[in-house]
C-alpha cells in the first residue's frame, strides 16, 4: 500500500521533474491509472509547496547581483589579458568575440 506521502512524492516528480505518468508507473510498479489519479489528487498541494517564498526571492536576487558583479570582473580581466597578449605578440591580434587556441611547444 502506498502512503499519502509517497503518492505526493510521485505527484511532485511529475510536476517538477517532468517525469511521465507511464515512467512513474513503471518505476513504482503501479498502474498508469493510479499514478494519474494521484497526480490529479495532489497536484495543487504539491504545486503550492513548490512555490518560491519571499525569503527565497531575496536570496535569488542577492545571488543574481553577486553573479552579475562576478561577470563584470571577469570581463575586465579578460580584456586585460587580451591587451597583454596583443602587446606580447605584435603579429597576433585577438578580437573581442573570438576564441584563440594556443598550443605550447
Amino acid at each position: 500500500m502506498f502512503t499519502p506521502e509517497l503518492k505526493k512524492e510521485i505527484a511532485r516528480q511529475r510536476v517538477f521533474e517532468g517525469k511521465t505518468i507511464k515512467a512513474l508507473a513503471e518505476e513504482y510498479g503501479v498502474s498508469v491509472g493510479s499514478v494519474s489519479r494521484w497526480c490529479s489528487l495532489y497536484k495543487e498541494e504539491v504545486t503550492e509547496e513548490g512555490e518560491v517564498s519571499d525569503g527565497d526571492i531575496v536570496k535569488l536576487k542577492d545571488e543574481n547581483i553577486r553573479l552579475k558583479k562576478e561577470i563584470q570582473e571577469l570581463k575586465i580581466k579578460n580584456d586585460l589579458l587580451r591587451e597583454i597578449i596583443n602587446g606580447l605578440f605584435s603579429g597576433i591580434s585577438v578580437d573581442k568575440d573570438k576564441v584563440i587556441d594556443v598550443h605550447l611547444k
